[in-house]
């Protein structure tokens, strides 16, 4: 077996002194020793508030290397990163030929760089694109421990941003993926996400019939929250709250950017549970759009019987509760006639409503 023959090194605990945890950020806290893990939803704009996060840390006159694999950095990050004032001259990118590092592979490479510019924090966006295989196990072992290393060796905080899985899951270290292994090595997890609505939480966080806190108004944009679900070097910090405004940068007028607006009411178990409402009612929205393209196309040419419509939509895969939905969208005409029910189009205008393709 490997290493069968090889001696086992010690050193007793007499020669150990114990340390304080050092922390890059307090708020939120990150850890400048060890592996921190955002995730959320796609389209939830983690790369937003990771642009926040290097502008916190150069700020403090620390360096930070930032690589993203899915945005383009003149167009998305750059502007994104002037809006929130980040310290340009703390800042680095990889160049093109080096965007799409790997590890464990480059895990020497990295280590070589943060040396030599004296990295205070490494973002990596997002992680399966860092991490090949990463839904294995062994794979983001073999990946997460040596960055661990780096991170404890040369005082650099890893910060990667994640993406939940599509299929989602019933926590949120199922749906993150990796089978645990992701939750095991990092020393801090993060879930970004949007501000639960009260009607839809008010049961799980209040409790039953409570109904003390105000309901936001739908026309007023709502906040994002950043909920700590695991810090293995202290007690789970409160939840922070952030809202969403329009910076601009050198070269663009207006750039979407993130600001603190202080602590959150909400934990994880809420921010994700509106995570997965997120995600179904955006599920529900690409199938009202297929079953309204359904109805177009169906009634085109002419009312047909409310039996046939429906026994077609069953046929095409289209429930009947979505049909109603999408029937009350492209507001269908029925009437009766003959003893039977019949359904048509309404009067359609030269330009079709927007809203029946939105």
């Amino acid at each position: 077996m490997i290493g069968m023959n090889r001696d086992i090194n010690d050193i007793s605990a007499v020669e150990v002194d114990s340390e304080e945890v050092r922390w890059l950020l307090r708020e939120p806290m990150i850890p400048l020793r060890g592996i921190t893990i955002i995730t959320g939803n796609r389209g939830t704009s983690k790369t937003t508030m990771a642009c926040w996060l290097v502008a916190r840390v150069t700020a403090q006159g620390r360096n930070v290397f930032f690589a993203s694999q899915e945005d383009d950095i003149p167009e998305f990050i750059q502007p994104r990163m002037e809006a929130v004032g980040v310290s340009k001259d703390r800042l680095w990118y990889p160049d093109e030929g080096d965007r799409l590092l790997k590890f464990p592979a480059d895990i020497q490479r990295l280590a070589r760089y943060v040396n030599e510019r004296n990295i205070s924090l490494v973002i990596l966006d997002p992680l399966e694109a860092f991490i090949p295989g990463f839904t294995s196990p062994d794979r983001v072992r073999e990946a997460l421990t040596p960055l661990g290393n780096l991170s404890r060796q040369h005082d650099c905080a890893i910060v990667f941003v994640h993406h939940l899985r599509k299929s989602g899951g019933k926590t949120v270290i199922e749906a993150m993926g990796g089978s645990g292994a992701l939750s095991n090595i990092a020393r801090a997890l993060y879930l970004y996400g949007s501000e639960p609505e009260q009607d839809k939480l008010s049961k799980l966080i209040l409790g039953e019939g409570e109904t003390d806190v105000e309901i936001e108004d739908d026309t007023v944009e709502k906040a994002t929250v950043l909920a700590n679900f695991k810090l293995s070097a202290g007690a789970t910090p409160p939840s922070l709250a952030f809202k969403f405004s329009l910076g601009s940068s050198p070269n663009v007028e207006s750039v979407p950017r993130v600001t603190l607006e202080g602590e959150s009411r909400w934990n994880q178990e809420a921010v994700f549970a509106e995570a997965v409402s997120g995600a179904k009612d955006e599920e529900a929205a690409v199938m009202i759009e297929q079953a309204v393209n359904f109805l177009l196309h169906y009634l085109a040419d002419g009312a047909q019987t409310t039996k046939a419509l429906n026994a077609a939509a069953k046929d095409a895969g289209i429930s009947t509760r979505t049909l109603e939905r999408a029937r009350a969208k492209v507001k269908t005409l029925a009437f009766q006639d003959e003893a039977q029910w019949w359904v048509r189009l309404p009067d359609l205008p030269d330009t079709l409503p927007e809203e029946w393709s939105s």
